[in-house]
């Protein structure tokens, strides 16, 4: 797929009045932090501008909610530009998908591979570490544009981005543009001990329940190269917390020394499993969840199955062993 530049991108953003910016479905710290940043650079420069999401923030994003994040799919009718962030996937937005075409023009930003384009204008850098990473360099030539000035939110926004996306700087994604662009957002006003006190250390007790009752349906296959592990509804009520709590826990498993791939599999309605998978050395995750109707990157990548949980269960522990 051809890209369009990022300055025909801005210059089509520049002549819009009001948009609508979508992050995929339980979005992460990437995806929020990327569509708060271009909300508050539009804003600031007289367009109206929202970001529209599916479900309940994660609680260690919602510092990030500037008070122009929504569900309410009537905010904007037909408006200027419909924006992709952090999706190049019609299935990342599929319960606002028919909102998303009412726009008179789109536009996709994001660093996952996809074949087919999304919109009329796409921008996807499959090698950039954070679509938050691709937002900077946007927002810098919305710069040259333009009278637009980075704010603390901006560049805090975009620090998570990143922060997240490479895990801490640990992941095998991590490159110079990581760092180089962090240490700019820093000079710009970024705060990273604000950020990394929100993100990583507000943790409520149900979570630290919950992560304890997911590592009790820990089983391990091809004595420990492959660790798989699942979430229940039942355990959410049982620790009060929501789904997105349990997201770290295929990191934790993935820690786990002689362990190569970790999944994840989590329970959102009776034939909704999503599962997450994470690989630490050598193991390309994107074809096997390609091949299943997901994607993602090369060491961290997912897709959904549609079965019960105890199915779903008894297909990875099948199918999962041809990766190691």
């Amino acid at each position: 797929m051809v890209n369009n530049s990022l300055k025909e991108i801005t210059q089509e953003l520049l002549k819009a009045k009001t948009m609508l910016l979508y992050p995929h479905v339980n979005p992460d710290g990437d995806a929020l932090g990327s569509c708060i940043a271009l909300e508050r650079a539009l804003r600031q420069l007289g367009k109206e501008a929202y970001v529209l999401v599916e479900g309940k923030l994660p609680n260690n994003l919602q510092f990030l909610d500037d008070g122009y994040i929504t569900e309410d799919q009537n905010i904007l009718e037909n408006p200027d530009i419909s924006i992709a962030v952090d999706c190049s996937q019609d299935s990342r937005i599929k319960g606002r998908l028919d909102k998303f075409k009412e726009a008179k023009n789109s536009i996709c930003i994001d660093h996952h591979e996809n074949d087919i384009p999304l919109c009329q204008y796409n921008y996807i850098d499959s090698s950039e570490a954070a679509c938050s990473q691709i937002m900077y360099k946007l927002l810098l030539e919305m710069q040259n544009q333009s009278d637009l000035e980075f704010d603390k939110e901006m560049c805090n926004a975009l620090y998570t981005g990143i922060l997240t996306d490479t895990g801490c700087f640990k992941n095998s994604n991590s490159s110079f543009d990581s760092f180089n662009i962090s240490a700019e957002l820093v000079k710009l006003g970024a705060n990273t001990y604000e950020v990394a006190q929100e993100v990583y250390e507000k943790e409520p007790i149900g979570k630290i329940e919950l992560e304890a009752k997911i590592l009790e349906t820990l089983k391990s296959v091809k004595d420990g190269k492959i660790l798989i592990a699942y979430a229940s509804q039942k355990m959410l009520e049982e620790t009060n917390t929501e789904m997105d709590m349990a997201d770290s826990v295929v990191t934790t498993l993935r820690s786990i020394e002689g362990t190569e791939v970790s999944v994840l599999l989590k329970e959102y309605g009776p034939e909704e499993i999503k599962v997450s998978m994470r690989s630490k050395s050598y193991v390309d995750l994107v074809p096997f969840a390609k091949a299943h109707g997901g994607g993602g990157h090369t060491r961290a990548s997912g897709y959904t199955i549609e079965k019960s949980l105890k199915d779903a269960i008894l297909e990875i522990e099948r199918e999962i062993v041809e990766l190691v």
